[in-house]
C-alpha cells in the first residue's frame, strides 16, 4: 500500500499526478469505507458513552419535548415598593402546555435571552460595597387546567421576596436564600471600579443569559404551562442566625432611581426523559 509520510512528501517543483492521487485515495477508502460502521460507529469514542444496541442512546428515552420563542422585547423597572407591596415581578414569556412527568421520569426546562441594562449612576448603585447588584429571571409553572388556576415558582425555585431575615412575624430582610434558587439566572447590572481614586460605574454591553432546572418528583408531577419572571435589584446578603436558613442570600432592594434591564428576545424549550 502506497502511502505519504513527512519524510517524503513533494519537494519544491514536483507535482502529484492524478493517478498517484486517485490511488492513494483508493486504497485508503478500501481500507476505511465511509460507510455506516465507520461513520456511524467508529466516528464516535464509543468507551466514553454507555450505548444501546436498539436505540443507540445512553439509556435514556426521550418521552415529550417543546419549545417557545418571545420576541416581544420586556423592560423591566428595579423594585420600588416596599414590605408588604413590592412591585410584582415581569412576565418574560408564557408557554402554554400540558405536561405531566411521572416518578419514573425527569424533565429539564432550559432557557436563553439576550439583553441590555439601562444604569443610573446613583447610589446604592455607584457604591463600592453594592459591587454585586443583580437580577433574577426564574421558571414557574401554572398548577392547574382552569384559567384562573395559580402559577408559582417551580420545585427549588423562588420569586425572591420571602422573608431571609429579622423575628418570625416581624422580618427586616427580604429576597431569597441561595439554597432555594436552585437553576435560576441571576446577572449583574453595572460595573462599578476605582478610576485613579474616583468611583466610575459602567453599564454593561448588551449580551446573552441563559439558565437550566431539572426535576425528578417523587409522584406524578403536571405542568399546566411555564413562564419565565424577571426582577431586581438584588444584593448579597448573609443570614449569620435563626429562625431563618443561615447562608447567603440575595436581598431585594427598594431604589428609587431608574435601573432597568430590557429583555429583547427570550427562548425557552423543555425535555421529559426516562431512563431505559
Amino acid at each position: 500500500m502506497s502511502r505519504i509520510t513527512n519524510s517524503d512528501f513533494p519537494k519544491r517543483g514536483e507535482k502529484l499526478t492524478s493517478t498517484e492521487i486517485n490511488q492513494v485515495f483508493t486504497e485508503v477508502n478500501a481500507a476505511f469505507p465511509l460507510d455506516g460502521q465507520n461513520f456511524r460507529s467508529e466516528g464516535l469514542d464509543q468507551p466514553q458513552f454507555a450505548l444501546n444496541n436498539g436505540h443507540g442512546k445512553s439509556g435514556i428515552i426521550l418521552v415529550a419535548a417543546g419549545s417557545n420563542e418571545s420576541t416581544t422585547p420586556v423592560t423591566v423597572d428595579c423594585n420600588a415598593g416596599t414590605y408588604p407591596t413590592f412591585d410584582a415581578p415581569e412576565i418574560l414569556q408564557t408557554y402554554s402546555v400540558i405536561q405531566p412527568v411521572e416518578n419514573t421520569e425527569m424533565i429539564r426546562v432550559y432557557w436563553q435571552f439576550d439583553f441590555n441594562n439601562i444604569v443610573t449612576d446613583t447610589i446604592p448603585v455607584r457604591d463600592t460595597d453594592n459591587n454585586g447588584l443583580v437580577w433574577a429571571v426564574w421558571l414557574e409553572y401554572k398548577t392547574g387546567s382552569a384559567p384562573s388556576a395559580a402559577w408559582q415558582p417551580v420545585p427549588n425555585q423562588h420569586d425572591f421576596e420571602a422573608p431571609v431575615d429579622g423575628t418570625l412575624g416581624s422580618p427586616t430582610v427580604f429576597g431569597c436564600n441561595t439554597q432555594f434558587a436552585y437553576g435560576c439566572t441571576v446577572y449583574n447590572h453595572a460595573f462599578v471600579l476605582d478610576n485613579g481614586g474616583s468611583t466610575q460605574v459602567d453599564t454593561p454591553p448588551h449580551r446573552t443569559a441563559y439558565g437550566c432546572w431539572w426535576y425528578e418528583p417523587d409522584a406524578t408531577w403536571t405542568s399546566y404551562g411555564f413562564r419565565l419572571m424577571c426582577r431586581g435589584l438584588m444584593d448579597q446578603y448573609h443570614v449569620s442566625a435563626a429562625p431563618f436558613p443561615v447562608g447567603n442570600a440575595f436581598q431585594l432592594l427598594t431604589i428609587s432611581s431608574t435601573q432597568q434591564t430590557v429583555i429583547n428576545n427570550n427562548y425557552l424549550a423543555y425535555m421529559v426523559m426516562r431512563k431505559q
